[in-house]
């Protein structure tokens, strides 16, 4: 075949991917993929340092019918602020 006619159509592939396009793609998404999971991973660490301490200390002393927390409403609603922040990113 005239090595010019193969030069002048060279660029119109009609949509057709090699089998080298394809593993380069599953290499991206599969490296979007990972990264997803560490940020979600990340996400999940910092999350349970908001929820555990409270936890951990409401278990304190479980005989004492009551909990003497001074300011709780504001100390709740900063939690609930960085919680949010977290489970709310975009």
């Amino acid at each position: 075949m005239d090595k010019k006619i193969l030069q002048e159509y060279d660029n119109h592939d009609f949509g057709f991917t090699t089998e080298d396009d394809l593993e380069e793609q599953l290499d991206s998404l599969h490296g979007e993929y990972i990264d997803a999971v560490s940020a979600l991973k990340a996400d999940i660490q910092q999350l349970e340092k908001l929820i555990m301490p409270l936890l951990v200390n409401l278990m304190k002393n479980p005989d004492k019918p009551t909990i003497k927390w001074p300011n709780r409403k504001e100390q709740i609603e900063g939690q609930i602020e960085k919680i949010l922040a977290i489970t709310r990113k975009k």
